[in-house]
């Protein structure tokens, strides 16, 4: 059997075949050791302004109009996890698993840049979730766009924790059964992490990634 290369992510440059080739199974993921490098620094500088006690919007406080509600230490991983539980409301059929793990590969790339303070151990998590032939199972109706692709972001966030249905290997299961198969435990979230997961446009990229592709091989 023919070794599998990997598709190294840094942040800077995914190209479209990446996109596609990850999302059908046929490269793995890798991640580039100079943008975890990144990421870590990030992470730390945001653990030193929450230890200081500084206030910071969906860290340590709420979302909208509740901003002004200062979380506890001892909520901030249920303010993460609620996050994502209350916006993964979308509707219709789901994406097909390819596009759905794109839209995963899409928002790793994005956190490796660095600048989203979220662990290293998330970013390894999502690689794994990948390597292992899962996918999220994201209704194809329901973004928001002005802040991103809030709602199929959540969706995907959702298999992250062990919520929600997931594919694994193409096929359609509880997510807490599709890492049970993968030997993966659910992810437990820390401060600034759901909101990470969600705030982006790795959706809409997702699907134009596969438009373009099948639009070259027309042409």
């Amino acid at each position: 059997m023919p070794e599998r290369r990997f598709v190294v992510l840094n942040g800077n440059d995914l190209t479209i075949a990446d996109i596609v080739a990850v999302g059908i199974g046929d490269r793995d993921v890798a991640l580039a050791p100079e943008a975890l490098e990144r990421c870590r620094a990030s992470r730390m500088f945001l653990e030193e302004q929450v230890k200081a006690r500084r206030v910071i919007y969906g860290v340590n406080t709420s979302f909208g109009p509740m901003c002004n509600k200062i979380i506890s230490d001892e909520q901030i991983q249920q303010l993460q996890e609620n996050l994502i539980r209350s916006h993964a409301a979308g509707l219709g059929e789901p994406f097909r698993h390819y596009i759905a793990r794109a839209v995963l590969l899409v928002r790793l790339n994005t956190l490796v840049k660095g600048y989203s303070g979220v662990r290293v151990e998330l970013l390894e998590f999502i690689r794994d979730v990948l390597n292992h032939g899962l996918a999220p199972y994201i209704p194809a109706n329901g973004s928001v766009g002005a802040s991103g692709d809030l709602v199929h972001l959540a969706h995907a966030a959702l298999l992250l924790i062990g919520e929600g249905k997931a594919f694994y290997r193409g096929e359609l299961m509880t997510a807490e059964e599709a890492l049970a198969r993968a030997q993966l435990k659910p992810f437990r979230l820390s401060f600034k992490e759901g909101i990470a997961l969600m705030n982006g446009t790795s959706a809409m990229t997702a699907l134009a990634a596969f438009n373009v592709f099948s639009i070259r091989k027309l042409l």
